[in-house]
């Protein structure tokens, strides 16, 4: 273990020491997502004890994902696992900053069903550009409403315009108990995925992924990144 460390530790000297270290860098993040803002005040506090200063874009998510894989940006705040197999100048930090778990809720609809593929056969509402609702409903052919904010997916299913909403739990839940309280919302089941959410460099400033793992893991490991989402879970949207 030690053996271990003190190799880790050399390379981000060596890296330190052989590549420049930028003042400023941007990253693109989808708009209106909270898991994003999240993990985007995580990412300056990590930066920031690299002397590095962050930007941070908001842009549609396939806009945003462009940018950082042409190297317009400099990276992307959070992203599923495997998305770095689609945008190869996409770099992924190792360090897992969120679980998520793809739901769909609907008001009085089936909420149970044996194969979740099912859904397909109803109108459901979508946030126009996420990974993996894109990839859900791919070569799907019935009726769907594209949105730009989970808000806006809840608020079509409470106006019966949809039958099923595709969210992030723990977006919708935030949701559900402030500004749609009084709502009936049912969590659909089985769940429909659970995703790991990485940060990404564009491969220009890969050099400085030992550098933001070392960070990203300290703060992993004393705590303190678990409390920033704590903090977003406790408070209104």
């Amino acid at each position: 273990m030690l053996a271990i460390k003190f190799f880790f530790l050399s390379m981000v000297a060596f890296v330190t020491s052989s590549a420049e270290i930028p003042s400023v860098l941007s990253f693109s993040y989808v708009s209106n997502s909270e898991l994003q803002l999240t993990s985007a005040k995580i990412l300056t506090t990590a930066y920031q004890r690299l002397g590095i200063k962050l930007n941070f874009v908001g842009l549609p998510s396939k806009r945003g994902l462009y940018q950082s894989d042409h190297g317009v940006l400099d990276g992307e705040v959070l992203r599923v696992s495997d998305i770095d197999k689609h945008y190869l100048n996409l770099y992924k930090v190792p360090v897992q900053l969120y679980c998520m778990s793809g739901i769909a809720i609907t008001t009085y609809h089936q909420t149970q069903f044996d194969d979740i593929n099912h859904l397909l056969k109803y109108r459901l509402a979508i946030y126009n550009g996420i990974y993996w609702q894109e990839k859900f409903i791919e070569g799907f052919n019935g009726q769907y409403s594209r949105t730009s904010s989970t808000e806006k997916q809840l608020r079509l299913l409470k106006m019966n315009r949809v039958d099923y909403a595709l969210v992030t739990r723990s977006s919708a839940l935030k949701l559900m108990r402030n500004k749609f309280k009084d709502s009936h919302f049912i969590e659909v089941k089985p769940m429909i995925s659970e995703f790991y959410l990485y940060h990404f460099l564009n491969k220009k400033y890969s050099h400085l992924i030992p550098l933001i793992t070392q960070q990203l893991q300290e703060m992993k490991e004393s705590g303190e990144m678990a409390d920033i989402w704590e903090k977003r879970l406790q408070h209104p949207v």
